[in-house]
Order: structure tokens, then C-alpha cells, then sequence
């Protein structure tokens, strides 16, 4: 406050003060603090004589317009702040004064700035005084008419408002419709439901009728200046607009007073829509209307819009938009039309044409030919996509009329309209497929990536269109774009088959897993599709090629029906995967149809294994795309039934895989420089490639020459291309069948003559060669998070299988594993990495497995001996809990599972100093700010103190929870005293609601919690918090004790917290 700039003692330095707030040349500091000064002076007692002076002064320039803007302003606020201590009296002299200063003002064209000012401070007035100005419109238009304050009973004596506004000057009439639009405007913001609005909402209704008649008027009456007729026009055209949009806010029951004469002005908006000085802003009141509030319009409404469409002059902006004219006219007309189809869509589909003598008809060719207009969507055909949103929705509303249609006890039979509605529907499906259809590859690559984008998703929206339209027309659609396809294939007409090809791939999930379409389905695949893909890129267009693969991949459900078939498409595939630009879609493909197809293949596991050979070593090859092989190969593996062939082939497999990784540790050991890295190697060429490709991704603007990778990084990626290969393989081993883990079975998880048991010699041999491999790469990049995670996905990958096989490990070599990491340096022998998170939640999932598998107790409690100390010294070797969260988390995480699964292998762990340093190490959590490890500490507590222990250990957790209990509730109580953050309280209660539950010193433990010096807060007094514990209690952990939490907690927070809940 002492910094504040004394007020003005003069006029003459206000006007200063008021000038330099409107100057472009004042800084913004010097704004603030004149804004600061002026405000200051508006609020002062002096506020009211000031204004009345700015606005009482003439006009002659702009800076006089600015000192008046200030002053109407200066009412505004005082209206906002003050009005309440204004007298009835007072209140109508200000309102008398304010009509004749807006009728001098008005007059004034220099002035317009503060005349609109003047119109703000009127409808200001009217939301705080209404019942004094109940005619507002009326008064405001004899006021500017008789140039001086009419009210009163000399508004009710005085002639309509037609014949007032008759007699208007048009500057006049613009500051009029301004006061109307303003006027429903401002009071459309208060909130009707209010009881000191809703009397304000009722008093603008009985000002609608007037309102009406004023727009009318500027509508209709040209003034003697045509391009002052078009300005009235335009300003009543947008008033309109602001009445229709409070219009449809109200309630039904209040809104038919408004609607009436509202609805009487639509025509004349229709005919301004043929004056080019009109057509923006009646357009948008059109269109906005039957996007928005269509049941607004009559059907005679409907009927002069339809004439619109009809008349020379539409067709003519329905040519001009069809020729690729897509300026704003051409444009917005389209619009229009797709929004009146949208409003009446039901209507239109549903009419007979002997019942408005073809017009419905007419009107969806027109919005079917909107699908047809010159260009390509999106880059350069702007109305391709609004039109394909409308005939989704014309397709969808056909769907549920159809339907409903067929349950009104029309015994299955569907309406006459609907056979005229898929003659409709089928013309829209082949304007969209030759709408989708790429231009010239130069061409496309010619446009900007936004366009290139579009174009794509606008392809989409088609597919998605398709497989809705084949609800309706089912194997007729599909029979459509089989004979396109045949026909362009004679043709060759490359642009048609890839579009044909894309179309049928969008519609496999509607037929690919249903037999009944496989005679179509057969004319596809045995057509010359397969022979024209093998002529290669030098004949056949890349994107045609693409597309022709994804349609093999989207049928892979109809090769497993039609194995004949099968060869053809996996040669076609496998000699594509080896062309860079098509290896994605084709190893996709490959993947898909390999596992799909899995059963048929097994004999020819030796062939694929070959191809493979020549693939691997191609330097090519994109090694995303080896994955998705390696996953195929490994999928018809997995099928094979003879266990002996199966690893046999599982080995011939892996040696490609054991091959490059021991050459990538060979290179490494030798520490050579960049140089020694022989490129010619497929492997090296491939890491290379990948570093490059990752480096230009990270820096797109550097040329690729500049990027160099170094020895580490190229070696890094050169090790995981195999290791993520060995990923893929344990994906693809997997069995496929859904009782791979059996739950309840007693019996052996490796049941089934054919199922080699665990001890089988090749199957270890394979084991210890992957464990063996996978210990050597991470001792090699123990610093690597991808390594980490890629040797974590393949563990987990065989933890959820029941049968033994070369990637599922038995458990004391998946527990030997685990336990040679470490997360600090502290031990030799074992591999130190930072991501040790990662590795202990790979332990986790291997304690559920081992549950889930019903593996032999001993094993399961021999591994669980082994890695549960492990863990605990993970987690002691941290100095603090937040040293690592992740660690923390995980931690904390693995122990909760084992008390669920195996508590005895906890509770009888030696020496016992290890299990009391978890709980207290829980503990110190909970009273930390981490929110993950956090809320694993409350569900580790909460599956504690629920515990259903075996006889011999109840003594022992029972002691256990006397001692902890008054711990735990210390935790607890400081959180809910206002430790905890908003999003933790919810977890936290859970062990709260337990433990009041289940132990009957639970009420004891958190009395003291309570009166604890420890408690974090000072705004709840000793009653709130005796109060709060009685809820607690007398709620049994029920969940209304979370509401309980919460209030408290923001008790104790302090109101300024209120909002967060």
C-alpha cells in the first residue's frame, strides 16, 4: 500500500493519466500503475461525478472518445460494486441519464468507441435494475429517436416498435441492434437458476416480442444508403444469432415465448444468403442453428433452406465446389448442405420420392456428390471428410431405424426405404473408394507431412465407414469389391488395386473368421493377385505392394481354413521381407500367418529355418523385421509334436542367435576402434544402420555423413538385435492354449507323454547355453536399461508356461540368476546394474508363477529361501528409502506377493533381524513423500495385518503387531494429520480400515497416534481429533471411512486445501 501513486487532484491530470492507458507508447510497467491509480479513482466516492463529467463532454476527436470510453466504464463498475447501495430514486435518475447520454452519443459517428460503452452500461443497469426498466428495448428506441430518457408509462402510450425503428437514422438502428445483442448476451451469462437473476431472465422474455420487431426491421428496410443496409443487416443477422443461442439454453417451459417470434425472422436470413455482402454471416446463423439446435426450425424453415439447394444459385456453388473450388463460399455452402442432412437425416432417408415429389432424393445425391469433388482429401479436397462424417451418420441412423423398424411387429421385414437407402449406400461406398485412391508417389511426397497425415486418416475413416455399411449390406459389399479387384488386376491399374486391396483388408474382421464368406474370400486369393505381386518394384508401385501384404496378414484366419493357399502367400512374403521399403508389412504378415497357421506348418519348420539362414544374413534386413521371423519360426517350433524334433529344431534356431552374440563379445573384448569393425559382417551392418537411424531421429536436421556412432554404441545395438531375437523366440514358444497353467491341478506341470520331462539332457544343454549367454551380455553391458528390460521380457516370457521347454527355466536357475545382480558395487562376483528395479520385478513375477504353476513346495521354498534375504539386502544396501524408488517399490512389491502366496517362508525366515528390519524399513517409508513405494507399503500393511498365519505362527505375528501396531498407527496418524498429499489418503486408509477391524487395540494404538507430540498439525484442537477417531471406529472400515480421512486431513491442512477435494 505504501508504494501506491497518490491519487489526482485534477481533472486535467486524470484525462493525462487516462490518454497514457490508452497509448501505444506507455510501457507496461507505467500500465499497471495507471490502471492501479485509475481503478483506485473509480472505486473512490468521487467515482459517480467523475464519470458523469467524461461522458457529459463532446466529441471532437479520439482521445475525447477515450476519456467518455472511461467513463462508461467507470458506471459499469460502479454498477458491479456499488449498486446496491443505489436508492430506487437514484437508480432511475442514472438510468434516465444514461439513455439521453447514449441518444447524444449515438448521434456522434467520432464517438462509436464509448456509444458501444454507454450500450454495456445500459444492459448493466438492466441486470441489476430490471424491475425499473421492464421495456427496456422499447425505451431505448423512443430514447435514440426523441434524442433525449424516455421511460416509464410513456413507453406503454407509445406506438409499436416497428413504427418507432421506421423513423430511425441507420446509426441509429446499428447502436439499437448492438443494445439488443448485448443486452441477451450478458444476461445469457448469469445464471437463470439464481434467485437474483431468475427475475432478470424473466423480464428480458417479456422484451423478446420487441426485439423481434427490431430485427425485423433491419432485416427487411433498406435505408437510402445500400452499403448502410448491408452494415443493419449484417448487425441484425448477428443479433438474431444471440437470441436463438439464449433461445436454446432455457427451459422448454420458458423458451416458447422466445421461440415464437424469433422463428417468424428465419426466411428473410435465408433469402440474405443470395447477397454476396451477407452470405458469412447468414451462413453461419444457418448452419449453426441446424448443428445445434435443429428442432429450432419448422418444416416450412426446412422447406425454404431445401429451396435454396434447388435454385440456380445453389447449383451453381454446388459446381463451383464439385470443380475443386474450395474458397470460403464454395466451402461454406457444402457445409450447409452436410448440416442440413445431418438435422434431417431420418427424413431424408426415410421419404418416399411420391411424397415430396423426388426432393429427399435429390438432396442426398448432393451429399453424395460432395465425395466426389476434384482432388484429393485433406491436401487438396477440403470437404471429402465432413462429407464422410455426415454418411456415417446416415449409415449408423440406417442401422437403428432398420432395427427398430424390424421389432414393431413387422415380422422381420424391413421397410420399404431401406432398398432404396443401400442403392444409396453402395454409390457412396465407390465415390469413397475412388477417393482414396494415392496419387503419383512424387505427387504425394510433394505435399506437407499434416496433409500426408490426413490423407491417411481420412483412408481410415473410410475402412471404418465400410465395416459399418457391411452391417447393412454384408456379402453384397464384399462381392462389390471382390469384382473391383478382379476387374483392376485385368486392367492393371495399380492405384485401383491397392485402394480395392485396403478396402478388403478393412473389412477382415468382419468376415475373415467366418467360413461362410470363404467362396468370396477363394476368387481373392487364388485370383492373379500373388503372381502380379511377384513382378517387383520395378513394375508394381511400393504402396500397392504394402497393401496387398497387409491384406494377406488381416486373412491369416482364412489361410488356417484354406491351407492351399498358404504356400503361395508365405513365398510371396518371405521374398518380400528381403525389399527394405516392404519389410515391416511383410514380416507382420509373416509373424501373423506363421502362428495362426502354426499346425499346418510343423513339417516344413526344417524350410523356414533355411530361409531364415539366407535372411539372417542379409545386411538389409530391418531387425525388427528377424524379430517378427524369429517369432514365426519359433510359433511352428512350438506346434511341433515330438519332443525330440521340437529341440533339435529349437537348437538350430538358437545357434544363429548364440553366433552373433558371440561375436559381438568377441569384437568387445578386443577394445578395437571404429575402424576394426568390419561393416561387411551382416550383423555390424545391421547395428550400424540402427545407430544411424536412431541418431538421425534424435538430430533429423544433421546430414547422415556428420553421424558416426561409436565402437560401444554399435556393439550395444549389435548385441541387442539378437537378444531381442531371443525375446521373440520365447514369445513364439509359448504355448497357445489357455490352460497352459493348470491352478487347482495337483499333478505335475510337464504332464503329457510327448512333453520331455525337466531333466531331459537336451533340453538342459539348451538352458545353460541361453543362461550362460544372457549372464555374459548383461557382465558386458551392466550399464544398459534396453539389455536389462530385453532380459527381463524374455524370463517373464516362459514364467507363464506350465511345460518345460529351451526359455523356461526351472526355478533354481531363474533363482541363481536373480541373485548374481546386485545394485551397488559391494560384491565381485556379481553384476552391478543401475536398474536393479527391474530385475526384482522380474522376481516378483517369478514368485507368482511359482504359486500360479503349483511348483513342488521344496522348490518353491528353496527359491524363496535363496532370493527373499536376497531382496532384504538389496534393500539394506540403500542408505535411505528414496535413494531408490524404484527398488524401493519393487521391493516392498515381491515381499507383499510372497506373504500373500507363502507367508510361512517369510515368517520363518533366519535370522528374524531381517524380516523386523522390512517392517521398520516399510515403516520409514511411509512416513517419506514417495507415492509409489508409498502405496506399496500400505498394501504390504494391509496384507499384514489380515494375515491368516498356520497355527505355529500365530503367536509369533500376533506378538509381532503388539509391538508394530503403535508404530504403524503413528505412520498412519502423521499422514492423515497432513504429511500425505491428496492422492495417497485413499491407499493409506486401506490398512487404517483393516486394522480397526482386526485387532481390539487398534482404538489405543491410534488414541496415541493422536496426542503424540509427533502429530504434524496444529489446526485441529484435542476434541476434533477424539471426534475423528470415534467416526474411525464406529465405521468398522467401512467405506465412508475414507470421506472421514479426507475431512480430517484437510481439518489439519487448513481450509486454504479445501479445493482439493
Amino acid at each position: 500500500m505504501d508504494n501506491q501513486a497518490p491519487l489526482p487532484t485534477s481533472l486535467a491530470e486524470v484525462e493525462s493519466l487516462i490518454l497514457a492507458l490508452y497509448s501505444h507508447q506507455t510501457s507496461h510497467t507505467d500500465i499497471a500503475s495507471i490502471q492501479d491509480t485509475l481503478q483506485r479513482l473509480q472505486r473512490s466516492p468521487e467515482g459517480w461525478r467523475l464519470a458523469q463529467t467524461f461522458i457529459d463532454r463532446p466529441v471532437r476527436s479520439t482521445t475525447d472518445d477515450q476519456i467518455k470510453f472511461f467513463g462508461a466504464l467507470t458506471i459499469i463498475i460502479k454498477l458491479n460494486t456499488e449498486s446496491s447501495a443505489l436508492s430506487p430514486e437514484d437508480a432511475g435518475e442514472l438510468l434516465q441519464n444514461l439513455l439521453r447520454w447514449l441518444a447524444t452519443s449515438s448521434r456522434d459517428e467520432s464517438g462509436f468507441l464509448s456509444t458501444q460503452k454507454l450500450c454495456q452500461a445500459l444492459v448493466t443497469f438492466f441486470i441489476h435494475f430490471s424491475s425499473l426498466w421492464p421495456r427496456c428495448i422499447k425505451s431505448l428506441l423512443l430514447s435514440l429517436r426523441t434524442g433525449n430518457s424516455v421511460v416509464g408509462d410513456d413507453v406503454d402510450r407509445a406506438p409499436s416498435v416497428s413504427e418507432i425503428v421506421a423513423g430511425l437514422d441507420w446509426r441509429l438502428m446499428r447502436v439499437a441492434l448492438l443494445f439488443a445483442n448485448n443486452l441477451v448476451t450478458d444476461v445469457g451469462k448469469t445464471d437463470m437458476r439464481l434467485p437474483k437473476f431468475s427475475a432478470v431472465h424473466a423480464q428480458l422474455l417479456q422484451n423478446a416480442a420487441d426485439a423481434a420487431e427490431l430485427i425485423h426491421v433491419g432485416l427487411a428496410s433498406p435505408v437510402s444508403d445500400p452499403a448502410k443496409t448491408v452494415t443493419i443487416r449484417r448487425e441484425s443477422i448477428k443479433c438474431l444469432q444471440s437470441w436463438i443461442l439464449y433461445a436454446q439454453r432455457l427451459p422448454l417451459n420458458s423458451s416458447e415465448t422466445l421461440i415464437g417470434p424469433l422463428r417468424s425472422l428465419i426466411n428473410p436470413v435465408v433469402i440474405c444468403l443470395q447477397d454476396d455482402e451477407l452470405y458469412d454471416a447468414a451462413i453461419e446463423l444457418l448452419s449453426d442453428i441446424l448443428s445445434n439446435y435443429s428442432n429450432f426450425f419448422t418444416a416450412d424453415h426446412y422447406d425454404s433452406i431445401a429451396s435454396i439447394f434447388e435454385s440456380e444459385w445453389g447449383e451453381k456453388h454446388m459446381q463451383a465446389l464439385l470443380g475443386g473450388d474450395f474458397d470460403f463460399e464454395p466451402l461454406q455452402y457444402g457445409l450447409l448442405l452436410l448440416a442440413y442432412g445431418d438435422a434431417r437425416v431420418e427424413t431424408l432417408m426415410t421419404t418416399p420420392a411420391s411424397t415430396d415429389g423426388g426432393r429427399s432424393q435429390k438432396i442426398l445425391a448432393s451429399l453424395s456428390a460432395l465425395l466426389t469433388a476434384a482432388g484429393h482429401p485433406v491436401a487438396e479436397d477440403f470437404i471429402f471428410v465432413p462429407a464422410l462424417e455426415f454418411w456415417a451418420t446416415y449409415i449408423e441412423t440406417m442401422l437403428d431405424s432398420m432395427y427398430s423398424d424390424a421389432d414393431d411387429g413387422s415380422g422381420g421385414q424391413y421397410a420399404p426405404w431401406v432398398e432404396s437407402a443401400l442403392v444409396v449406400v453402395k454409390e457412396v461406398v465407390g465415390r469413397c473408394w475412388a477417393k482414396i485412391q494415392y496419387p503419383p508417389i512424387k505427387e504425394f511426397m510433394s505435399w506437407d507431412s499434416s496433409d500426408r497425415a490426413g490423407f491417411g486418416d481420412a483412408r481410415k475413416d473410410v475402412g471404418d465407414l465400410l465395416q459399418t455399411v457391411f452391417t447393412v449390406a454384408g456379402r453384397d459389399l464384399l462381392t462389390i469389391f471382390t469384382d473391383l479387384l478382379l476387374q483392376s488386376i485385368n486392367d492393371k491399374a495399380w492405384s485401383q488395386i491397392e485402394a480395392t486391396a485396403f478396402c478388403l483388408a478393412a473389412l477382415s474382421d468382419c468376415v475373415s473368421d467366418d467360413a461362410n464368406y470363404d467362396g468370396i474370400l477363394e476368387s481373392i486369393f487364388s485370383s492373379p493377385l500373388f503372381s502380379l505381386l511377384a513382378l517387383g518394384e520395378s513394375q508394381l508401385p511400393v504402396r500397392l505392394r504394402q497393401t496387398a501384404l497387409s491384406l494377406i496378414e488381416r486373412y491369416s484366419e482364412y489361410f488356417e481354413r484354406k491351407p492351399a493357399h498358404l504356400p503361395a502367400a508365405l513365398n510371396l512374403l518371405f521374398e518380400a521381407v528381403a525389399t527394405p521399403p516392404l519389410a515391416m508389412q511383410a514380416s507382420k504378415a509373416i509373424s501373423t500367418l506363421c502362428s495362426s497357421c502354426r499346425a499346418l506348418l510343423t513339417p516344413e519348420a526344417s524350410a523356414f529355418l533355411r530361409q531364415y539362414q539366407m535372411l539372417h544374413d542379409n545386411p538389409q534386413l530391418d531387425s525388427l523385421a528377424e524379430e517378427r521371423i524369429v517369432y514365426a519360426i519359433s510359433a511352428i517350433i512350438q506346434s511341433t509334436p515330438d519332443e525330440t524334433t521340437r529341440l533339435q529344431l529349437s537348437e538350430q534356431l538358437l545357434s544363429y542367435i548364440v553366433r552373433d552374440v558371440e561375436l559381438c563379445l568377441r569384437l568387445h573384448r578386443n577394445e578395437g576402434t571404429n575402424s576394426d569393425l568390419d561393416t561387411n559382417s551382416p550383423l555390424i551392418a545391421k547395428a550400424v544402420r540402427q545407430c544411424q537411424q536412431q541418431q538421425q531421429q534424435k538430430q533429423p536436421q544433421s546430414q547422415e555423413s556428420q553421424l558416426v556412432p561409436s565402437t560401444n554404441e554399435v556393439l550395444l545395438q549389435a548385441v541387442l538385435i539378437p537378444l531381442r531375437c531371443l525375446a521373440s523366440m520365447a514369445r513364439g514358444l509359448q504355448s497357445t492354449t489357455e490352460a497352459a497353467i493348470e491352478l487347482d491341478s495337483d499333478d505335475d506341470v510337464h504332464n503329457g507323454s510327448e512333453r520331455a520331462p525337466t531333466g531331459h539332457p537336451q533340453l538342459q544343454s539348451l538352458q545353460s547355453t541361453i543362461m550362460s549367454m544372457i549372464l555374459a551380455i548383461q557382465s558386458v553391458f551392466p550399464r544398459s536399461s534396453e539389455v536389462v528390460d530385453v532380459i527381463c521380457s524374455i524370463f517373464k516370457a516362459g514364467f507363464s508356461e506350465a511345460e518345460p521347454g529351451p526359455l523356461v527355466f526351472p526355478p533354481e536357475m531363474v533363482t541363481e540368476m536373480l541373485v548374481h545382480q546386485s545394485g551397488t558395487g559391494g560384491d565381485a562376483t556379481k553384476t552391478v546394474t543401475p536398474y536393479i528395479g527391474s530385475i526384482v520385478n522380474t522376481a516378483h513375477s517369478f514368485v507368482s508363477s511359482l504359486a500360479n504353476k503349483n511348483a513342488s513346495s521344496a522348490a518353491a521354498a528353496k527359491s524363496l529361501g535363496t532370493l527373499v534375504p536376497w531382496i532384504f539386502g538389496l534393500l539394506q544396501q540403500l542408505p535411505e528409502p528414496e535413494a531408490d524408488t524404484e527398488l524401493t517399490q519393487r521391493g516392498i512389491e515381491f515381499v507383499d506377493c510372497v506373504m500373500q502366496k507363502n507367508a510361512a517362508a517369510l515368517l520363518r525366515l533366519e535370522p528374524s533381524s531381517q524380516l523386523e528390519y522390512f517392517f521398520m524399513f516399510t515403516l520409514k517409508v511411509l512416513d517419506g513423500n514417495e507415492p509409489l513405494p508409498k502405496a506399496a507399503a500400505a498394501e504390504f500393511w494391509s496384507t499384514f495385518i489380515t494375515l491368516r498365519p498356520e497355527e505355529d505362527l500365530k503367536a509369533s505375528v500376533s506378538n509381532a503387531m503388539e509391538h508394530l501396531g503403535p508404530l504403524l498407527s503413528r505412520s498412519l496418524i502423521n499422514n492423515f494429520g497432513g504429511n500425505a498429499s491428496r492422492s495417497e489418503l485413499d491407499k493409506l486408509a486401506d490398512p487404517l480400515k483393516k486394522m480397526v477391524v482386526q485387532h481390539v487395540r487398534a482404538q489405543s494404538w491410534l488414541e496415541q497416534a493422536l496426542t503424540a507430540s509427533s502429530f504434524p498439525s496444529d489446526r485441529v484442537t484435542a476434541s476434533e481429533k477424539a471426534v475423528f477417531l470415534k467416526k474411525i471406529m464406529n465405521l468398522r472400515g467401512s467405506r465412508q471411512t475414507n470421506t472421514v480421512v479426507r475431512e480430517f486431513w484437510l481439518a489439519c491442512r487448513g481450509s486454504s486445501f479445501s479445493y482439493a477435494s
